[in-house]
């Protein structure tokens, strides 16, 4: 009957224990994200085993740490901080092997995630009051999926810090992307909707593709350079933008203008006997160049000479 009891007494242990882990390196458990930091070695990988709410006070990332969300949710009210803080110097990748992985700030004026180091984010949920992701002080944050939604802002780049976004959906009751006066951002992919915003830049924005719903604007000495993607708007009229040379904005008849490359239309026509080659710009449809057996074409007044016959 003692070992019995002795035995219950250690399962039960060992039961509440096994309850109480909430994430893991390899094959350790660890009762708190903290505890698993705490422990891990620089470019270990901590997975998520059950939901971790009710935070009070931030997480700080001083070292190379992978955190696998592993469709759990990370979630607290943290006022002016990030659940995650990723101090100069850290480095956190974030990953969501399952599906449904969160990471969430209820604070009015907290973040996600508030970074002055290094963050790569290629899955998982992510949301906050005043900004989903804060970049600071030379940080770096690079994205290429997710889903970001802000009540205020959902990515917002301050300082000489740096954001590359390739891919993800960015969503704000107010602005999407919020750029400071000395701030970097490139997109070549993702979508971006702000109830006011889309962009609200100061700084340097290239965007090579994406799709975008809101304001594109610029205040003091910010530039955006445009080779691609869609808007709501003519973003050529938008003062401060730059459509990149070689590409053109496109009416798709829909309400949304495109950003694409401008390639040449080439025509082969017989005239007098004499095949001619046409080159066309595609943005105006203008003729480029005229090639073919006793062809001349001056570039200067676009016009090409056929034999003895002229054509404009």
């Amino acid at each position: 009957m003692e070992n019995f009891a002795v035995n219950l007494k250690f399962n039960l242990q060992f039961d509440l224990q096994r309850f109480a882990d909430v994430c893991k390196i390899g094959n350790t458990n660890y009762e708190s994200i903290t505890a698993a930091i705490t422990a891990a070695s620089s470019g270990d990988t901590i997975t998520m085993l059950a939901d971790v709410t009710g935070l009070s006070s931030a997480i700080n990332i001083n070292k190379e740490i992978t955190l696998d969300l592993n469709g759990k949710t990370i979630s607290g009210s943290i006022n002016s901080k990030g659940i995650f803080n990723i101090v100069s110097g850290g480095n956190l990748t974030v990953t969501d092997s399952s599906s449904g992985g969160t990471i969430e700030n209820t604070d009015q004026l907290g973040y996600a995630i508030d970074n002055r180091g290094k963050v790569d984010i290629s899955g998982g949920t992510f949301i906050g009051d005043s900004a989903v992701i804060r970049n600071s002080e030379g940080g770096k944050v690079t994205i290429s999926g997710g889903n970001f939604t802000g009540n205020t802002v959902a990515i917002e780049n301050r300082d000489e810090s740096t954001v590359e976004i390739s891919g993800g959906t960015f969503t704000s009751e107010y602005t999407a992307i919020d750029n400071g006066k000395y701030g970097t951002i490139e997109i070549s992919g993702g979508t971006f909707s702000g109830f006011q915003y889309a962009i609200d830049n100061s700084g340097t924005v290239d965007i090579s593709g994406g799709t975008f719903t809101g304001e594109i604007e610029n205040f003091e000495e910010g530039t955006i350079t445009i080779s691609g993607g869609t808007f709501n708007k003519n973003v050529a009229s938008v003062s401060g933008v730059t459509i990149a040379t070689g590409y053109a904005v496109a009416n798709n008849g829909d309400g949304t203008y495109t950003v694409s490359e401008v390639t040449d239309i080439t025509k082969t026509e017989t005239i007098d006997g004499v095949t001619v080659t046409l080159t066309f710009d595609s943005s105006s449809n203008n003729l480029k160049n005229a090639e073919g057996t006793g062809v001349t074409y001056d570039s200067e007044n676009n016009q090409f000479t056929c034999h003895n016959h002229r054509q404009n």
